[in-house]
């Protein structure tokens, strides 16, 4: 009879964990380690740093250089897709 009640308990609580769904070792809000280097110009980061959009930079200057490259980059990816439909377009037309 001891038996049959210590099965029983594993299962109550399989079906709690069940219910949750959420893992707790999962925390979105939680931040990036902070890395050793800026992610634009390599310098060290180890007393100032700028942290903008999940990401750490050693000043407000690269920050600025790393969103002019992203937008620049995505200006040009979509000029390729545009040229690619044109491209496209003609050739089955």
């Amino acid at each position: 009879m001891s038996e049959e009640k210590k099965e029983k308990k594993p299962a109550e609580n399989t079906k709690t964990e069940e219910k949750t769904g959420v893992d707790e070792k999962v925390k979105p809000s939680e931040k990036p380690a902070k890395p050793a280097e800026c992610t634009v110009c390599g310098k060290s980061i180890k007393n100032l740093w700028y942290y903008r959009e999940g990401k750490y930079y050693c000043g407000k200057g690269c920050w600025k250089k790393y969103k002019k490259s992203e937008k620049e980059a995505a200006e040009k990816a979509a000029k390729e897709k545009e040229a690619q439909e044109k491209a496209s377009g003609k050739k089955s037309g």
